[in-house]
């Protein structure tokens, strides 16, 4: 199949910048690197928490990061680790990386698994294992928590962005199909029902952004009561809108479309609270993983509370004493729905982004 241009040279380049990142950390330069300096405590806004990854035995970090948060533990991917909290979200615990058997066959720099979810009982999560360090599109695997064994579940050549549990068997995802630089806007492009028990496939909805797989992430959600999916559509020069499918009646309604988002955000991820009463969203620019974020880039992060149909905006930047913009990508709602946990990024003066996302939590915001 032929390759988008913008993957065709990225294995190379995620070993270069993988590499590179190694060399930083060893050689005992600051983080971030372009920065100049780690922020030191005092310049961290007292609403958040930073959880940063210490990358020891040789182990390289990936450009994703994603977060799931149960009781006091947050599962972390980067490199999939997990931390524990106490009751004031101090830090108690911080695993080493969790290493997900030597026969995954994950290129250096893009270890760990974008778009995390938990199944029902929390015991196991599904995510992306990405061929790419700048987009998610690959495998669709699942790791056991307790034994830490990982299965694939669809191959990489459905060119899977995301997936989501409805039930222990049951499992949507987004797949970008047949997409290739000769075709995009594959009619198998859009959303499926996996059925694990069976392997069997369901095609329920085509979509396919004009973004194609620059919009990063496809970041739809599953609505609690397993009826709908929470789809973000994206585009070329336009907002995001957000809208629903009814999965059993196949109706499409939309939801919000009035984002703050003048020229760049056009990329969307987003998250129901645990009654659906609350989106949680985050709207980025393209190019967040590769290094061409530029200085006047930032996030916009947010609830849509459905009513009334009104949205709050979050100010999710933790440098802000910095006078520096931060990228914010894929947040997820702690088990309260009180507080937040993303990956941030500060944006240098020179307009590069930090070599890697931080684990950060927003501690509160109502």
């Amino acid at each position: 199949m032929v390759k988008i241009n913008f993957l065709i040279s990225v294995r190379f380049l995620a070993i270069i910048l993988s590499i590179g990142a190694f060399i930083v950390y060893n050689c005992g330069c600051s983080y971030p690197p372009d920065q100049g300096g780690s922020p030191s405590d005092h310049t961290i806004s007292d609403d958040f928490i930073l959880l940063p990854e210490k990358y020891d035995h040789d182990i390289f970090w990936g450009n994703y990061h994603s977060s799931l948060w149960n009781g006091n533990r947050i599962y972390s991917s980067g490199t999939l680790r997990f931390y524990d909290l106490d009751d004031s979200m101090k830090v108690i615990h911080d695993s080493i990386p969790l290493y997900l058997n030597s026969n995954t066959q994950w290129d250096v720099g893009i270890e760990g698994l974008i778009g995390m979810r938990f199944n029902n009982d929390r015991m196991k999560i599904i995510g992306v294992q990405s061929q790419y360090p700048d987009v998610a599109l690959g495998k669709l695997v699942e790791v056991d928590i307790a034994t830490l064994k990982i299965s694939v579940l669809v191959d990489s050549t459905m060119q899977v962005s995301s997936a989501a549990y409805l039930d222990d068997d049951s499992i949507i995802f987004y797949s970008y199909g047949s997409y290739s630089d000769l075709d995009t806007q594959p009619s198998d492009a859009g959303y499926y029902l996996f059925i694990k028990s069976t392997g069997a496939k369901k095609f329920l909805l085509h979509h396919i952004s004009s973004l194609g797989p620059s919009e990063i992430l496809n970041g739809f959600d599953v609505h609690p009561d397993h009826s709908r999916i929470l789809i973000p559509s994206t585009g070329n020069n336009r907002a995001p809108i957000v809208f629903e499918f009814n999965i059993m009646t196949s109706k499409k309604d939309t939801l919000f479309t009035a984002f703050d988002t003048p020229s760049v955000r056009w990329c969307l991820s987003l998250r129901y609270n645990s009654d659906g009463s609350k989106i949680l969203y985050s709207a980025y620019p393209i190019k967040v993983l590769d290094g061409g974020a530029t200085l006047y880039d930032y996030s916009e992060t947010g609830i849509i509370d459905r009513k009334p149909l009104s949205i709050k905006i979050l100010q999710t930047n933790p440098y802000l004493s910095l006078h520096t913009n931060v990228i914010c990508l894929f947040p997820s709602w702690s088990p309260d729905e009180k507080s937040i946990i993303y990956g941030s990024a500060p944006i240098s003066s020179e307009g590069r982004i930090a070599s890697h996302y931080t684990a950060t939590i927003l501690k509160a915001f109502q």
